[in-house]
């Protein structure tokens, strides 16, 4: 199953503590804190949603279920800002 993807049009760079993506398309920048970015740059086509909240938690099942909640909200907030193909 293909996952999300990020567009073509983003330059990500770490500048200190954050994440700042700078859309050619939009010619919009974001900032992204470290949760967010962590989800951008695991939005490669191949990883699932589930994937992608599994590798955040490392594998602890108890955090499992927020995880998931975060990562579909970051991906929600992603697809409105057109960051990403689902």
């Amino acid at each position: 199953m293909a996952g999300p993807k990020a567009v073509s049009t983003l330059d990500v760079r770490d500048v200190r503590d954050e994440t700042v993506v700078h859309d050619a398309a939009s010619q919009r920048i974001h900032v992204l804190n470290r949760a967010a970015a962590a989800v951008l740059r695991m939005c490669d086509g191949r990883h699932s949603e589930e994937a992608i909240a599994r590798e955040l938690v490392g594998g602890d099942s108890a955090l499992l279920v927020r995880a998931r909640n975060d990562v579909l909200r970051i991906l929600a907030t992603f697809a409105s800002l057109q960051l990403i193909e689902t």
